[in-house]
């Protein structure tokens, strides 16, 4: 899945929630509790199944980066934009975390530099299902220049080639004020026409930098028209985002990014250092 450049430059922040499910609003703790059960984030291990998985749980202790997904994104592949690795400098559980790098001097037009894993979720295509993901990530560094921005996170829907898609997107940006993020949606027809394109952008906070974060983020894709369509976000203690998608989550060609699947370069770009670490996708039918 290609990341399309966002059509607007990004100027708040906080970010990240989807969640379109049934008519009553959404209880995460009733959709985490096994994480609210679960002890020290440093004892937590795919290997002893301390949390269990339906489709995928990776603390990045085994085998090559990216084993456990769909693939390693790496674009532009004829040039060094930066890493994406395990690394054992820090690690949320011992030893070893996703290391993401976004080099700094890359060309203005290098718009469409990507770094990352993607986790194409082909079993479920063209049925309804309900996905919790959660992961700890660790901002290590950032551009500081204030509106420049990268995707963190992201979950497409649709295909590129077959002319629509869209984007539940956690945004990290810079700002006067230092990082910031905030969750956006969008719903595109594949057209150089931005007037066609629709997007959401949600209301913004700070985001803690140098530290691990802990992200919950869960939501329903189908294309039943009863659904209400809710989303409902939690970072570390705090609950980011609640209420009502824009843009209904249809359950076509999904997939799960993280690491940079997409880069602000313009006017160039300073380097972005980010770490993921314990992620756990849980994708089960509606």
């Amino acid at each position: 899945m290609r990341s399309r450049r966002l059509t607007k430059r990004l100027s708040v922040a906080l970010l990240l929630s989807a969640l379109s499910g049934c008519s009553a609003a959404l209880d995460f703790d009733a959709l985490s509790s096994e994480r609210a059960e679960a002890v020290d984030p440093k004892d937590f291990s795919c290997a002893k199944q301390t949390r269990k998985a339906t489709v995928l749980c990776d603390d990045f202790e085994t085998g090559s980066v990216g084993q456990r997904w769909t693939d390693v994104i790496a674009r532009p592949v004829d040039e060094d934009a930066g890493v994406v690795a395990q690394d054992d400098a820090d690690a949320r559980s011992p030893r070893h975390s996703l290391l993401t790098v976004v080099h700094s001097a890359l060309e203005p037009e290098k718009s469409d530099v990507a770094l990352g894993v993607g986790k194409t979720l082909s079993e479920f295509e063209g049925k309804p299902f309900h996905l919790e993901l959660e992961f700890d990530i660790k901002v290590e560094q950032f551009d500081t220049r204030p509106g420049h921005a990268l995707i963190a996170t992201q979950v497409t829907f649709g295909q590129y080639s077959a002319g629509w898609y869209a984007q539940l997107m956690l945004v990290l940006q810079s700002s006067e004020q230092g990082l910031v993020s905030t969750f956006v949606e969008s719903d595109i027809p594949v057209t150089d026409d931005r007037e066609l394109r629709s997007e959401k952008w949600h209301a913004a906070q700070p985001f803690a930098d140098g530290e691990w974060v802990h992200v919950r983020f869960a939501f329903d894709a189908s294309n039943r028209p009863a659904h209400s369509h809710q989303g409902l976000l939690r970072a570390g203690d705090q609950t980011l985002f609640e209420g009502d998608l824009t843009f209904v989550p249809r359950n076509i060609s999904a997939r799960v990014e993280l690491g940079a699947p997409w880069v602000d370069h313009t006017g160039g770009s300073q380097t972005w250092r980010l770490r993921y670490d314990n992620v756990l996708l849980n994708v089960t039918p509606l």
